[in-house]
């Protein structure tokens, strides 16, 4: 019995983190902390508080409960073993940590730092004191619980869980406060269930068809959202799920000239690609403007990154200032605009160059420790961190995931990052290690 209950509360507890990590793209919750009023990037005249008394107590408390595991000696040892050799996500966090002394608004940037360093710090813990098939059961267990709960809003309340208004007209966001954080998510919780589905042994039937099942509703939740954005990341991410479902089915076979073929054969589609990319986006009835959002990056550039070029305007601060407004009048959008619609638009804009290099650098690095991972490990489940990092730039390109609103996205490019870190050989080793 006592088993049973400990079970139902860590899955309590681990599916509210996830909650917590999503809370500002929900629409329960105002997009930001504070409310201010600024007078360009001078500091705030006055400002609002939203509730981040009550935030940060519940990021406390979740990151003391998951710091529990390393009470166990062989936990702690590999948790201080994987960070020591992750000295680019150190320096771009103690990067972002220095904003503060030029940040525009210090309550802002330290709202955001805590908040950063808790997922951070808790996925990590999380990601060594776990097996990668227990934390993909607890990822899916919190996708299927946005399914339902998208599910029963929109259909029970429509005027909730449905944009019934000008431009989208009754597209599905659920429990979101737009339909491409809607389409972003499932196109996520759509790979992991497909993954799942392929990397799950025939003799798992239940596991199987529960898979199949919510793979289907994921895709179903996608296409009911009407996200160009969640659109063209199932098409991408299914691309890559072949490309690596091929190559474990065929690579005993393969030689150096078929990889150099597929080089070249890769090169020649990605320039066909570029050249075709207004047909390509027509697909999803898009343009290669990206539904104005050119507009919006070529103003930020020119109007704010340019007057703080190198260390930006502070961590995740240059949004509670006037630019929303400013930027809303300069491309004539029809609602106030929170984010520059691009995740690297707004590193640009919060930890200017200097940062942005330094998160370009960590994708790089994680994604060929990923690839190689994956090519030692072999199998479907073992290209999911690669395919994460995938996703986590492919999101981050027409949408703000890295850190501006919700930090889901982030937690999910750490767990990436951990899972494929090299470890060293641990002294006294743990049942709850994970296969490097």
């Amino acid at each position: 019995m006592m088993h049973k209950f400990s079970r139902a509360l860590k899955v309590v507890g681990v599916v509210a983190f996830l909650f917590l990590a999503n809370f500002r793209i929900f629409i329960v919750s105002p997009p930001r902390a504070y409310t201010c009023i600024f007078d360009g990037l001078n500091v705030p005249e006055h400002c609002f508080v939203g509730g981040v008394g009550v935030e940060i107590l519940l990021w406390a408390v979740f990151s003391i409960l998951f710091l529990l595991p390393l009470r166990d000696a062989s936990i702690r040892e590999r948790f201080l073993s994987y960070w020591g050799r992750n000295k680019l996500l150190v320096t771009f966090l103690s990067f972002a940590f220095l904003s503060l002394l030029w940040t525009l608004f210090l309550a802002g940037t330290l709202r955001n730092l805590i908040v950063l360093f808790a997922v951070t710090l808790v996925v990590s813990v999380w990601v060594v004191s776990e097996t990668q098939e227990e934390v993909l059961g607890w990822l899916a267990w919190f996708t299927g619980t946005m399914i339902l709960l998208t599910f029963w809003l929109a259909l029970e309340f429509p005027d909730v869980g449905r944009a019934n208004f000008y431009p989208y007209n009754g597209a599905w966001r659920g429990f979101f406060r737009n339909r491409n954080y809607l389409g972003s998510f499932m196109a996520f919780g759509n790979l992991l269930f497909l993954v799942r589905m392929l990397g799950v042994s025939w003799r798992s039937s239940i596991k199987l068809i529960v898979s199949a099942i919510l793979y289907f509703l994921t895709l179903t939740l996608v296409y009911l959202s009407r996200s160009a954005t969640g659109a063209i990341l199932v098409v991408a991410l299914h691309f890559f799920v072949g490309m690596a479902w091929l190559w474990l089915r065929f690579e005993k076979h393969l030689r150096a000239k078929h990889y150099y073929a597929l080089g070249v054969a890769g090169l020649v589609g990605t320039l066909f690609f570029f050249w075709k990319l207004d047909a390509f986006l027509g697909l999803f009835n898009r343009s290669s403007t990206f539904t104005g959002r050119i507009n919006l990056w070529r103003y930020l550039l020119e109007g704010w990154v340019s007057k703080k070029p190198l260390f930006g305007a502070g961590y995740g601060a240059v949004w509670y200032s006037s630019l929303k407004y400013q930027a809303q009048r300069a491309v004539g959008w029809l609602y106030l605009i929170h984010i520059g619609d691009s995740g690297f638009m707004d590193i640009l804009l919060n930890l200017g160059w200097v940062g942005l290099g330094l998160l370009i650098t960590i994708l790089i690095v994680g994604a060929w420790r990923a690839l190689v991972f994956a090519i030692k490990e072999k199998t479907i489940i073992s290209f999911f961190p690669l395919l994460t990092i995938v996703y986590v730039i492919l999101t981050n390109i027409t949408l703000s995931y890295f850190m501006e609103l919700e930090v889901y996205v982030w937690g999910l490019l750490v767990l990436a990052l951990f899972w494929v870190t090299p470890s060293r050989p641990s002294k006294t080793p743990s049942a709850t290690q994970t296969a490097d």
